[in-house]
């Protein structure tokens, strides 16, 4: 992105490290005050872990910036600045922050959530919209988006969601299902001595972990989708306790050795366990892959 915006923007202030639907309705409110003013809607966000950064407990990511790149693509005509997480920049005072926002992009209107906070002197939504007012541009704070049990849905839920395994209901507060991006490396093909050949897949360190476990997911193969039984953490039948991730993709025949793959997590079937015999490991897996499959009909 040029350092400078021609066109003027209104901009979506978060961090959307999980890209619920919170962060969803401030994000379309954004394109749509954009369309208002024939502006430029513009995501605000954070390369790499920001709580990390901000010495505040975090476990890492839901979506790594990788990840949300890939989403914010879906919000077409939609502008996504990445701001570092360098002590310089997380170290601005309010106002300085909100000084580089509209000398940077020509910012002439902020969308927000109720509980946004920003600056070193944290700001907030009502400092924000006092600010905006006084200097004559947008401002619009949506109210927090609640889930089906009427809670306020937050990343930190999203998590600990995440944390019990409650994939299935996580994703129901998510834009998207959520989702690993990574790399398939060498395993040590095992899997296709059962019968049941696995793509081991490596990713960002920085991505928030889940219960350990076998799920079911799918990932979309050359432009076809296959669902997937997913062994998420040890393998405890071969004496492996080190994690790692582990796809069967149902139907799939080819070679993803080297490809980069989005691997997207449906639901928790079960608990990793320790095998008597290889022959009822197979016979184990041989279930899963049925549950999968009627999971993703």
């Amino acid at each position: 992105m040029s350092d400078k915006m021609k066109s003027p923007v209104i901009v979506a202030l978060g961090y959307f490290d999980s890209v619920h639907k919170g962060h969803l309705a401030v994000i379309e409110r954004a394109i749509a005050l954009a369309k208002k003013y024939s502006a430029v809607p513009l995501i605000f966000s954070f390369d790499g872990d920001l709580r990390s950064a901000l010495k505040s407990f975090s476990g890492g990511c839901v979506f790594t910036k990788k990840e949300r790149a890939k989403i914010f693509e879906k919000f077409s005509g939609a502008k996504v600045y990445f701001a570092p997480t360098t002590p310089e920049f997380l170290g601005m005072d309010k106002l300085s922050f909100l000084k580089f926002l509209e000398e940077k992009f020509n910012a002439i209107g902020y969308v927000f959530g109720e509980d946004y906070k920003f600056g070193s002197d944290f700001g907030d939504a009502d400092f924000l919209t006092e600010y905006a007012e006084l200097k004559n541009k947008a401002a619009d704070c949506v109210a927090a988006v609640k889930s089906s049990d009427g809670e306020k849905i937050s990343t930190t839920e999203i998590k600990r969601l995440l944390s019990c395994g409650k994939v299935e209901v996580a994703n129901e507060n998510l834009f998207v299902p959520y989702f690993i991006s990574g790399k398939v490396v060498k395993g040590r093909g095992v899997g296709k001595t059962l019968g049941f050949a696995t793509a081991n897949v490596e990713f960002s360190k920085e991505k928030f972990l889940l219960r350990f476990g076998v799920y079911c997911g799918s990932a979309v193969i050359d432009g076809k989708l296959y669902p997937a039984v997913i062994n998420y953490g040890g393998k405890p039948t071969f004496g492996i306790s080190d994690f790692s991730v582990e796809a069967h993709f149902i139907g799939y025949n080819g070679d993803l050795y080297g490809k980069d793959i989005d691997l997207t997590f449906h639901g928790y079937i079960r608990e990793i366990k320790k095998f008597d015999s290889l022959t009822d490991l197979s016979e184990r897996i041989n279930i899963d892959v049925k549950y999968a499959e009627e999971k993703l009909k």
